[in-house]
């Protein structure tokens, strides 16, 4: 369904596909890919100088490429894997790879640091039967950072019996069924807010003959000339204080701006985070023994 739906909104003629695979044996992807040259789309992938399928497509089509780096997929957010595409899109990808450049500076092993110091922490709740990691994103333009995120954490800690498990959702809507969760259900989540300061600061206003209506035993009228960002803000802030009253634990990251720049910085600190977390394990961070078995599985599947 979601391949149909992209082609009729997406005019093959303006549309550039670029496939992205590091082993180039990914079978979704070359899958996807099928569908989309079948349609007359130009091709664009990136992937590894090796045998795999992409490659050999690559050859035999005669298409134009970019080479993978030699770094595995979920820590290439600031390399050309993840910058290409942001290149094509109009980024400003400059931005990007120096603001992880900056990043990469501050949180190097060796020192100590803001990445090390919360995966620490959440290697200490975990420790304390904090065993899921619950990540409210209070940003729709922040949310996009999640998956890369779960990934990271997932695929880089959890191995041979360690590391938690992180989900998330969108802030303030997941309070009104995770909260739930969270406070009555089993005591082992810890939450890591994602959130910034930078908002479009949109005014509250409330028409005239509606101030006087009750919500939670004050008048709408109150609520005026309030900002929605503040809306946004108090909500997070109730969470987090009611957190605090019961002594429980959580975590704050907190972007001060939102630019190409600070994507970088966010990218950077999410792949320390994932690292120095494996490192408080005893585990490698830079493998996924595990990942594999499923995928030839699910291949073999597909011819029975």
């Amino acid at each position: 369904d979601y391949l149909n739906r992209l082609s009729r909104e997406l005019e093959a003629e303006d549309t550039l596909v670029v496939p992205v695979s590091k082993s180039g044996e990914t079978v979704g992807v070359i899958e996807a890919l099928m569908f989309f040259m079948e349609k007359g789309y130009e091709i664009f992938p990136v992937t590894s100088d090796n045998d795999g399928a992409l490659k050999s497509i690559v050859e035999r089509e005669g298409l134009d490429w970019v080479e993978h780096p030699d770094i595995g997929g979920r820590f290439t957010g600031a390399v050309e894997t993840a910058l290409v595409p942001a290149a094509l899109a109009g980024m400003d990808v400059d931005e990007i790879r120096s603001g992880a450049e900056d990043m990469y500076e501050k949180l190097e092993p060796g020192k100590e640091n803001a990445a090390r110091d919360l995966a620490g922490k959440l290697f200490e709740a975990e420790e304390n039967g904090y065993t899921d990691v619950l990540t409210p994103f209070y940003s729709t333009r922040m949310f996009g950072f999640y998956p890369l995120f779960v990934q990271l954490m997932h695929e880089t800690v959890c191995k041979e019996g360690e590391g938690q498990t992180v989900y998330g959702d969108l802030g303030p809507e997941y309070q009104h069924h995770t909260n739930q969760r969270m406070f009555g259900g089993k005591e082992n989540i810890v939450p890591l807010f994602f959130r910034t300061e930078t908002h479009e600061h949109a005014q509250i206003t409330v028409p005239e003959g509606l101030k006087d209506v009750k919500v939670r035993g004050r008048e709408l009228g109150e609520l005026e000339r309030n900002s929605y960002s503040k809306a946004l803000k108090s909500e997070y802030a109730g969470v987090k204080h009611a957190l605090g009253n019961d002594g429980r634990p959580y975590a704050t990251l907190t972007l001060e701006e939102l630019s190409y720049g600070s994507a970088g910085e966010l990218v950077a600190f999410m792949q320390y985070l994932a690292v120095y977390s494996a490192w408080f394990r005893g585990v490698n961070p830079f493998n996924q023994p595990d990942v594999e078995k499923s995928k030839q599985i699910g291949f073999e599947e597909r011819f029975k």
